[in-house]
């Protein structure tokens, strides 16, 4: 591949930026909020039953909304909403099986890197606003 791109006039890194612009960034990242004893378990239950009852308002415009509670394709049923967005982003929540975390993961599908990053960053802080995280 790096004679052809050469052959080319380009690098392996043009190549690679083609193919972002061809197909999009894909990022993955994922957060944790650590909520200590019995008030930090009330408050991610709390924060999981406020996100079935109302719309995710930090998340933009999520085309699909998978609660796994449910059980879903034959999937064992799990405490965890997965919101699916128009353009193959998604983001999950989750609280942690073994420690008192709340968990966050996302894969962003952007034009670059920095706009990918940009959008991860406006969705965390918009999620922490709004759980007071």
């Amino acid at each position: 591949m790096a004679a052809c791109c050469k052959k080319q006039g380009k690098t392996l890194c043009d190549r690679l930026h083609e193919l972002y612009t061809e197909y999009g960034y894909y990022y993955d990242a994922q957060v944790s909020y650590k909520l200590q004893g019995i008030a930090g378990k009330e408050k991610i239950q709390a924060i999981m039953t406020a996100l079935r009852e109302q719309k995710a308002t930090f998340i933009p415009e999520p085309a699909e909304v998978l609660d796994f509670a449910k059980g879903i394709a034959g999937l064992q049923a799990t405490n965890l909403l997965k919101y699916k967005m128009k353009n193959g982003s998604w983001i999950a929540i989750r609280p942690s099986g073994t420690e008192p975390k709340l968990k966050m993961y996302c894969s962003l599908v952007e034009k670059d890197e920095a706009a990918a990053k940009k959008k991860f960053a406006v969705i965390r802080k918009n999620f922490e606003h709004v759980f007071d995280l």
